[in-house]
């Protein structure tokens, strides 16, 4: 199903249309470490405000993982090609989210139809 079509399910009339807000966007895949870890241990706030975040990167962020355990929030991992996709948000809203909107039980039919729709937050990330 194109994204399009994805796109108009959100925004249907139907009855219980699942609850989505995009998740917040932030590409790291261009930094260099430390500056990933920097960047998101600032955005976990608002994973604890009740935002999902998506991080892209092209390593596998173990360090960043003992640190979102410690704020009790929850992430999800999937790797395509050479980039890590990681979900980070409050348990009960990333296990909605992973439930409703990620394959088989899609909106969605791949991570560059939910990349699309995320808000992408800029690399500077001085507004966090």
């Amino acid at each position: 199903m194109p994204l399009s079509q994805h796109l108009n399910l959100l925004n249907s009339s139907a009855p219980n249309p699942p609850s989505f807000k995009p998740p917040l966007l932030f590409d790291m895949r261009a930094l260099e470490h430390p500056k990933p870890l920097e960047i998101m241990t600032k955005a976990l706030i608002k994973a604890s405000e009740g935002e999902i975040l998506l991080m892209i990167h092209r390593k596998e962020p173990f360090l960043l993982y003992e640190i979102i355990q410690s704020r009790h929030l929850c992430y999800h991992t999937t790797q395509e090609g050479e980039s890590f996709f990681i979900l980070i948000a409050k348990e009960e809203i990333l296990h909605s989210f992973l439930t409703n909107f990620l394959p088989p039980n899609t909106l969605f039919s791949s991570w560059g139809d939910i990349v699309q729709k995320s808000n992408q937050v800029e690399t500077s990330h001085k507004d966090l």
